[in-house]
């Protein structure tokens, strides 16, 4: 099997590892390309021809498993700490039972190895390893080796939680390759993900004499326009809005998803995973009543299982029954994919050819006042605090 035989094109190809997890010979590895996509690389020298690569990838395949809502609901926990949480906490709420119950919850970890922070799938069976599963994550999470852990507990009869985008869910499904009774997915609404390279790239350039100890995507300490936290090993910490970051600018506007997220065939209302969460933007419209400054979670129940498990966790939240017209309304990513910016492929090729300083241009360039506006706005909600 050659590589090109695997993948035709970037367009074909997620990122998910499926393929590279379940070669028998580790002749596959995932490699990063020049903007630092990763993508399958066939070793011929290993490879047996056995196929099971071909067949695991649902992403180029007919093949999905996809489920419309039968309930949807607004959420917000009441038994856990929402400002650690995404949205309304629910995920935090569903994952600590699933612990106490004896099981075990993945989900996208912001990891701090030897200095440097990366995203990737861990795996939690206490409430203090659940932690770091908290929050969202705007860049693609490393899977490699999730599936077969996942598999294993599966098989000792351990209750299982995955919580990944859309096509992580499905890639699972698809390595997995039967149905598990004790198995739960929850899918959420994604936009596109950003390379794990560009995101390293962007904390360097965030780095001084200190080096980043700890980094939150999206802090609930600052409430209006997404802020990020960002912690230095001085104990200092820095807050930066949306439109003042070039990471988030770029991808909150769609200019640094993989190419595929452009044609996901997951981004509708039919879901992968028996739960997809979101934030259910435009709360304050639809269901003013139930509105929270801390946030509140769109939630799609997809299954019977998924059902069973909202029953299970309800006890932890305050439900609001709701529809999926409200909920797509503000998630355009339940009807149809992000939409390409017409300059992708100059911001892209900036960063190919000038590294993260030639991004930063592209970005202020794009950005204009929005950047300063957005500094004055977080200033003011910093001395209102």
């Amino acid at each position: 099997m050659k590589s090109e035989q695997l993948v035709k094109s970037s367009e074909y190809c997620c990122g998910c590892s499926a393929c590279e997890s379940i070669c028998p010979k580790k002749a596959i590895t995932m490699r990063a390309d020049e903007y630092g996509f990763t993508f399958p690389c066939v070793d011929e020298a290993l490879c047996i021809d056995c196929g099971l690569c071909k067949s695991v990838c649902r992403f180029q395949s007919e093949e999905k498993t996809l489920n419309a809502p039968r309930k949807v609901f607004a959420g917000v926990t009441k038994t856990t700490d929402i400002n650690k949480s995404a949205s309304g906490g629910i995920f935090a709420c569903v994952a600590k039972r699933i612990i106490s119950d004896g099981g075990a919850a993945y989900g996208a970890a912001a990891v701090n190895e030897n200095g440097d922070i990366s995203v990737r799938c861990e795996k939690a069976q206490t409430n203090e390893e659940l932690l770091p599963l908290l929050g969202s994550k705007y860049v693609q999470s490393n899977n490699e080796g999730a599936y077969s852990l996942i598999q294993s507990d599966l098989k000792a009869g351990k209750t299982v939680l995955f919580s990944g985008t859309p096509c992580q869910v499905d890639a699972l499904y698809g390595f997995l390759k039967k149905d598990y009774g004790n198995l739960f997915t929850l899918d959420l609404i994604c936009h596109g993900v950003p390379s794990a390279k560009l995101f390293s790239d962007y904390l360097k350039s965030l780095e001084g004499k200190e080096k980043i100890t700890e980094y939150l995507f999206r802090t609930k300490e600052i409430s209006g326009e997404m802020t990020s936290k960002i912690t230095f090993e001085n104990g200092k910490t820095k807050y930066i809005s949306c439109n003042m970051s070039p990471y988030f600018y770029l991808f909150i506007n769609g200019y640094t998803y993989r190419e595929s997220c452009y044609s996901c065939p997951f981004a509708k209302k039919e879901r992968s995973g028996d739960i997809t969460l979101g934030d259910f933007w435009g709360i304050e419209k639809y269901h003013p009543d139930f509105n929270s400054s801390k946030g509140v979670s769109c939630i799609l129940v997809n299954t019977e299982k998924g059902e069973r498990l909202i029953e299970k966790c309800s006890d932890g939240m305050e439900l609001l029954e709701s529809d999926f017209e409200k909920v797509s309304q503000n998630n355009a990513q339940l009807r149809q994919p992000s939409v390409k910016p017409e300059k992708r492929s100059a911001v892209l090729n900036a960063y190919k050819s000038g590294g993260f300083s030639a991004l930063e241009n592209e970005y202020a360039a794009l950005a204009g006042a929005k950047r300063f506006l957005s500094g004055l706005k977080l200033k003011a909600k910093k001395i209102l605090k």
